[in-house]
């Protein structure tokens, strides 16, 4: 078995791509309560918006205090004619700091 080095893209969206391990550190510096993850490849619209609303609404309904959203971009191959990841960030982000969902308890990292 082989142990390879991180892969690094280049493409200045490195930042993003957290393995299992930093999600979990990251998480727990956030002191979530709870993580519930929201994975899509296309750009964010309305609806999927108003879901994440709802689940985090209804988690703390449940009694959780602080539940952190894994936003979880696929980075992978898509179909052909998707929106190129890039765009897709960028539009994440414009999500977040409009404040449509929360970026204090949110987490915006690339599915490999």
């Amino acid at each position: 078995v082989e142990v390879l080095g991180r892969i690094l893209w280049k493409d200045g969206l490195d930042e993003f791509r957290l393995t299992p391990a930093e999600l979990k550190r990251k998480f727990e510096s956030m002191k979530a309560d709870a993580v519930f993850a929201f994975q899509l490849r296309n750009p964010i619209h309305n609806g999927h918006a108003l879901l994440m609303q709802d689940c985090r609404r209804q988690l703390q309904e449940r009694g959780f205090k602080k539940s952190v959203l894994l936003l979880h971009p696929l980075g992978g191959w898509t179909k052909e004619d998707d929106v190129p990841l890039n765009v897709r960030m960028s539009q994440h982000k414009a999500v977040l700091d409009e404040g449509v969902l929360d970026p204090e308890l949110t987490v915006l990292a690339i599915f490999p």
